[in-house]
């Protein structure tokens, strides 16, 4: 039924899409052939944490690490054996560093040796050199211990760090076992294709299947398609989002049915219908960015995202642009899907559009901006995202959509985030306002920090209504500098979660990293916030 339904709501779009003369429609089938997997399973984990680096302040962690498993195909287990560490160091959210470590006994997981320095972005994205590194278990615990010392030679500099008193931890209690297969065969009308195709399946029977259809050197598309089950069902139905060349801007939808050949392999046969845009018409809108507060890899249920681009709203909106505080929708108890003739869908749903800013009539916007919030709809997919304005659609544009995808909203782009004292006051740096207006927390105090993307609360929510209250099952865990704490996300008003975190009380001035764990999600990496005296 899932299926079915979103098929009728691809097909609707299309439709309605094709009505202006923007795309062209296309019937295909085929024929895919796959050997059977060879090897054992890749089983990854990562490890997120915070840690000390001596005269530069806290960092964020993420440590990758990359095993295979002795587990029988078809059923989860552990890494075992042989594997490589990757670790991400993160100042702020402009400066990273990374290193990695090759190890040929990796279970139980522990290290003692060299590693080298790979790269990274900002400051370190030239970044190499080597480095010793222990990791170890803390005993009787979840935690593990990383230090390290880092020879770095970074823009046209050199200098040694020293990397102490971190600490690990696994934010996902799952298991994941993967593997990846090519299947080559044909895809009529396009000709011959290769498929590159990566099966993950974890500890809930949870199956994500995505797969790279490659036609020639420039023409590409994606699918992707989960399940839950041992095996995979005898049809599968599959989103398919555009990649490159004539697919730049494609969407559509795959049925697949399948079937396991002799000696273990597969055979899909495919069916279902590809939509290419045509060139848009003059002045139709266009997308050049798409993201959600406080991070751009992704976005989630119930999340802030704010889109720009050119064309995106009429060039006469008012100055100083437009919000839904004045519209009948709000009026009635309800959030509307559309300011003046400006709508936003994604995956051929409409999100809710809360204000819009022409650079035309507001030069400070920089771009036309709009910002939305994302749907109760719980799916985890690359999707596509347009615009409409007036008569005219934009391209789709593509964003990875998670069911969690937590985020704390940033003061600046070297992630000062968004945090306010009990009385409403700001807590930052005093670098970020001059004038006074924030201040850094004290040792002991409660702060609020403001957030969005932690997906839905325990309570049923009603979509579309402009009330949204509600508590989580489980608290998140805040790695702050070097220390741990748990705090309780509540969801406020529609998507913007906050969680109350008190500053410990031997906490030392100046900036701390923080990263926030949240039923196997995290924050991205850079965040912080300052503490004073």
């Amino acid at each position: 039924m899932r299926f079915e339904r979103r098929t009728v709501l691809v097909f609707a779009a299309v439709v309605g899409i094709a009505a202006q003369g923007q795309t062209k429609l296309t019937d295909v089938s085929g024929t895919i052939d796959f050997a059977a997997p060879a090897g054992p399973e890749e089983a990854p984990r990562t490890y997120v944490g915070a840690g000390r680096v001596e005269q530069l302040g806290t960092v964020s962690l993420q440590m990758d690490i990359s095993q295979f498993t002795s587990a029988p195909r078809g059923t989860v287990g552990t890494g075992s054996g042989p594997g490589r560490g990757t670790v991400t160091m993160a100042f702020n959210r402009q400066d990273r560093l990374v290193f990695q470590f090759d190890s040929a006994e990796l279970t139980p997981l522990q290290y003692a040796g060299p590693a080298v320095i790979t790269g990274g972005t900002g400051a370190y994205q030239d970044a190499r050199g080597t480095a010793q590194v222990r990791l170890s278990q803390d005993s009787g615990t979840e935690n593990w211990t990383l230090t390290a010392g880092l020879d770095i030679s970074a823009g046209g500099n050199v200098r040694t760090i020293q990397l102490k008193n971190s600490n690990l931890q696994v934010p996902a209690a799952k298991f994941r076992n993967g593997n990846r297969l090519t299947g080559t065969g044909t895809f009529a009308p396009f000709g011959n294709v290769t498929v590159n195709l990566t099966r993950w399946r974890d500890s809930t029977d949870l199956q994500q299947y995505a797969a790279t259809w490659v036609l020639n050197d420039k023409d590409s598309f994606n699918t992707t398609a989960a399940f839950v089950g041992a095996k995979a069902p005898a049809q599968v139905g599959t989103n398919l989002t555009g990649a490159g060349g004539a697919f730049a801007h494609a969407t559509g939808y795959l049925t697949i049915n399948v079937t396991e050949t002799a000696g273990g392999g597969y055979q899909w046969v495919v069916s279902g219908r590809v939509v290419q845009p045509t060139t848009p018409p003059k002045n139709a809108p266009v997308i050049t960015s798409v993201e959600m507060v406080g991070r751009p890899d992704r976005v989630g249920t119930n999340a802030w995202l704010q889109i720009r681009g050119e064309n995106l709203v009429p060039a006469t909106t008012q100055a100083g642009g437009l919000t839904w505080v004045d519209s009948p929708e709000i009026a009635a108890g309800s959030m509307p899907v559309k300011l003046g003739n400006v709508s936003v869908n994604l995956n051929f749903r409409p999100l809710y559009v809360w204000s819009m800013c022409s650079v035309a009539t507001t030069p400070e916007c920089g771009q036309d901006q709009i910002d939305v919030l994302t749907t109760l709809d719980n799916s985890a997919a690359t999707l596509p995202l347009t615009v409409t304005n007036g008569t005219l659609t934009s391209w789709p544009y593509f964003v990875t959509k998670e069911s969690l995808a937590p985020s704390l909203a940033l003061f600046s782009a070297r992630g000062d985030v968004v945090a306010t004292r009990l009385d409403g006051s700001l807590v930052g740096s005093r670098e970020l306002c001059p004038s006074g207006c924030t201040t850094p927390a004290k040792p002991g105090e409660t702060v609020r920090l403001w957030a969005t993307g932690f997906g839905l609360p325990t309570e049923a929510l009603t979509e579309g209504s402009a009330k949204q209250v509600g508590t989580y099952l489980r608290p998140a865990s805040c790695f702050f500098g070097e220390y741990t704490i748990r705090v309780t996300p509540a969801l406020i008003s529609p998507g913007l979660t906050v969680m109350d975190m008190r500053i410990p009380a031997s906490a030392p001035a100046g900036d701390h990293a923080l990263l926030c764990s949240f039923q196997g999600a995290f924050t991205p990496l850079g965040n912080k916030l300052a503490v004073g005296q």
